[in-house]
């Protein structure tokens, strides 16, 4: 799951999913549950949320 929102990245991990943290509304600190943290979607290739959703 993509989020930029803190509760988001909170009920993507409790539901048990991966979360790539999308800092457009939070600093990265707030989003450090995610998987991933990115400043932009423009820097996660397809690639590696394919490799993070196979993991």
């Amino acid at each position: 799951m993509l989020e930029d929102a803190v509760v988001g990245v909170w009920g993507a991990k409790k539901a048990g999913m991966r979360a790539v943290g999308v800092t457009t509304t939070h600093a990265a600190e707030a989003l450090q549950e995610a998987d991933l943290v990115v400043e932009s979607l423009l820097d996660i290739s397809v690639d590696e949320i394919v490799h993070l959703l196979l993991d």
